[in-house]
Order: structure tokens, then C-alpha cells, then sequence
């Protein structure tokens, strides 16, 4: 038998090591139950803030914690759904988080999905938000959106990027990308447009690119920064309506493949302060109901008015084919559109200068007859033509433009002075 003493250093050097070994079992179990806490404890942040969230699978390392084939429903907002390939939370506190392959899918009226988005929005800044000295930030790449409304609209957009850089709850900066989106209505296809977007320092701007293949080529942007006035700038050089992903038909034009278009439009829109427009554009081949052949029409201005009113059309000329009229009356934009209600009264134009343009339509023996007879002094038009009408324009609904008009003219033929 081994000395008392021996034995009780026996019994001392298993009980140390029972506790050596206690935190090591604790760690290892505890990391094998750890995907499992990450992903219990997603799916309840995610239920508190109005999501139903499930998580396929859960990976923690080093660098921080990867969810992987999650899927979300709004619980609050109906009709907002998304499927995750994968969210990428960097570190313990998740100041960094990267989703990958996001598909989100709306349905439902336009105006209640916006409500709904707005206040998630406004809920999720809170939880988002970092401060100046410790931003967080969210990048999505990859990502694909589509809504499905009610009556038959559908938006489709894909090639999605955006990154966020949060100081605080509504001191963000974000810079995205839309790769393609098309937009269809009942009434309109639009598209395939490109898009770039950013906001920084409580400015925002919107690109919108109308034929993406072509760099710097046709383009809307909007610009609106804390004071509440909208810039505007239009630029299309000479295009076919279907390289810019427009029919004439969705603009109330008739349906002629052949039309080109050509727009500048510069302005600033305000709701409370002096807003303006300048605009002139180009159609050539127009084919209005009614007209044998095709015109070129053109027409440009200035619009303006105070403290959010309609804008009233000033020095505003139309010239259609020989015509040259005066345009007055008012131009109401609305969210996403504008209604144009005018007047216009064209210029007398002599009779003579239409007989020779439709005298060149005619071919080369008409065109000779007519000048020689302009020039013996044995035939000569006489007259004028005017014309007076109204148009009324709304983008909502171009299919209900109206055109109406009344012409007076006293054309005539002198023969050798008679």
C-alpha cells in the first residue's frame, strides 16, 4: 500500500484534471449549439420586426455569422415576401452585413405597398442606424425585385445593387444600381432602362438610363436636395422610339415604327417656391389621323409658375409641317406624371407656300408646272390658312388626349391676273 500522502496527491491530480476538462466540454457544446442560439435568436429579432424568418442553414466563424437559403414574409406590410441565398453579418456586433442573391416579390395596389414599405423604412432605420464615429453598413448584390399589381401592372428589375452607410437614423448614404427594369401597365411597356441612384448629405439623385447599351446616351435625372426644389433634366438626342424602350402608342402619338424624337428638357419643380421648365423637342414622321403623308413637328418653350400652382406655357411655339402656331395654357405635374390643357392659334399661312410644298410631294412635272407658272405671272395662289384648337394631354391615361380644331382659309387661283 502506497504511503497516505500518495494517494491523497492521487485524488488531487484527478480532480484537477476533471476541471480542466469541464470548460473544454462547455466550449465544444457550446459551439456545437451555437448555430442553433444564432439562428433562434435571428428568427426572433426578425418576428419582432415584423418578419416571419426562416433559416436553412447557419454558419459561424472567425469573421463573423453566414446565413444561408433564408426566406421572409412581412407579417405587417401584406404581400412582401424574399428568398436569401445568403446574409453575412461580420463580427459580434454586426456593424458590416453583405446580402447576396436577395429575391423580394410585392403584390398588391401600388399605394398600400408604399405605406407599408415607408413605415418598415422608418422602423428599420432605428435598428439599423450606427452613429458618426461607429457607421454600420449594408451592401445586397444581385438582387432581383418584382411587383405584381392588381390590374395586370408588373415591375421587374434585376442586376440589383445597393450599398448603405448608416451615422444615424436618417444620416445615411446610399449608392445603387439597376441593372435592367421594365415596367407594364394595361396601358404601356416600358423599358428594358437602366438606373443609378444615390443619397448623400440630404441630397438624392436618380438617373435613369432609356437605352443602357449606349453610354451618355439618352437619360433622364432627377435632383432633389433639402430645399425641396426638384431638378429636371431631359436629354434624348435623335433615337427611334424603340431604342428607347417606348411605343408612340403609350405617349397618345399614332402607331408609326418610322417616328424619331429628339427632347431637351431643363427646369426646377417646387410645392412652395417659383418653378420652371424649358423644353423643346423634335418628332419627325408623324402621321397625325387625318394627314395623307407624314410632317415634322417641333416645338419649344418655357413653363412656369409660384408656390406650387400649374405652370403656365409662355413663349411656346408649335411648328407642324408649314404651320406655325402659338401655344398658351397650363402643364399640372403629379406624382409620376402631368396634365397638359392648351390652347393654340397658328400663324395665316399663304396658300401659295402649301401649294408649292404639295407641289414637291407630287413629283418634278408638278413642282416644274407651278414654278413656271409662278414665274410667267399666268397662275398664282392667293389666300391664307389659319387654324385655332385645343389640346388636352394626360400621362395617367395618353389613350383620352383630345385634339379638337377649326380651320378658315381663302385659297384661290388668279390666272393671268383674274
Amino acid at each position: 500500500m502506497g504511503a497516505p500522502g500518495q494517494k491523497k496527491g492521487r485524488y488531487g491530480v484527478g480532480v484537477v484534471a476533471a476541471l480542466a476538462v469541464v470548460p473544454v466540454v462547455g466550449a465544444v457544446v457550446f459551439l456545437l449549439l451555437l448555430p442553433s442560439i444564432v439562428r433562434a435568436r435571428a428568427i426572433a429579432e426578425a418576428r419582432e420586426a415584423g418578419f416571419e424568418l426562416t433559416v436553412d442553414r447557419v454558419g459561424v466563424g472567425l469573421d463573423g455569422v453566414t446565413l444561408r437559403d433564408v426566406t421572409a414574409k412581412a407579417t405587417r406590410t401584406p404581400g412582401l415576401s424574399a428568398r436569401v441565398r445568403e446574409i453575412h453579418l461580420a463580427g459580434l456586433s454586426a456593424t458590416d452585413a453583405r446580402v447576396a442573391g436577395l429575391e423580394a416579390r410585392l403584390e398588391g395596389p401600388r399605394q398600400d405597398l408604399e405605406v407599408g414599405l415607408a413605415a418598415i423604412l422608418a422602423d428599420h432605420r432605428r435598428r439599423f442606424a450606427g452613429t458618426p464615429a461607429k457607421p454600420r453598413r449594408l451592401s445586397i448584390v444581385g438582387a432581383r425585385l418584382t411587383w405584381e399589381g392588381p390590374a395586370g401592372e408588373r415591375l421587374a428589375a434585376s442586376d440589383v445593387a445597393v450599398d448603405v452607410e448608416s451615422h444615424g437614423a436618417g444620416v445615411e448614404d446610399v449608392h445603387g444600381s439597376v441593372g435592367r427594369f421594365e415596367l407594364t401597365t394595361p396601358k404601356a411597356e416600358l423599358g428594358p432602362w437602366a438606373s443609378t441612384f444615390e443619397r448623400s448629405g440630404g441630397t438624392s439623385r436618380v438617373r435613369v438610363a432609356f437605352d443602357p447599351p449606349v453610354p451618355d446616351g439618352p437619360s433622364a435625372l432627377l435632383i432633389w436636395p433639402r430645399s425641396g426644389v426638384t431638378e429636371l433634366a431631359v436629354n434624348v438626342p435623335r433615337s427611334s422610339f424603340d431604342k428607347l424602350g417606348v411605343k408612340p402608342s403609350a405617349l397618345g402619338l399614332p402607331a408609326e415604327p418610322a417616328i424619331d424624337v429628339q427632347l431637351s428638357l431643363r427646369g426646377a419643380l417646387s410645392e412652395s417656391a417659383r418653378s420652371e421648365l424649358t423644353f423643346e423637342a423634335t418628332l419627325w414622321g408623324l402621321r397625325p389621323k387625318g394627314l395623307s403623308r407624314a410632317i415634322d413637328v417641333h416645338l419649344e418653350g418655357t413653363a412656369a409658375s409660384a408656390d406650387g400652382r400649374p405652370l403656365e406655357l409662355a413663349k411656346t411655339n408649335v411648328t407642324l409641317g408649314p404651320f406655325v402656331a402659338g401655344v398658351t395654357g397650363t402643364v399640372t405635374p403629379y406624382a409620376g406624371g402631368f396634365q397638359l390643357d392648351a390652347v393654340f392659334k397658328t400663324l395665316p399661312t399663304p396658300c401659295e407656300q402649301l401649294a408649292r410644298a404639295e407641289a414637291k410631294n407630287m413629283g418634278p412635272l408638278a413642282a416644274t408646272l407651278q414654278a413656271l407658272g409662278q414665274t410667267t405671272g399666268a397662275l398664282r395662289v392667293t389666300g391664307a390658312v389659319d387654324a385655332s384648337g385645343a389640346v388636352t394631354y394626360d400621362t395617367a391615361a395618353p389613350e383620352a388626349a383630345t385634339l379638337s380644331w377649326t380651320a378658315k382659309e381663302t385659297c384661290g387661283v388668279s390666272i393671268f391676273g383674274m
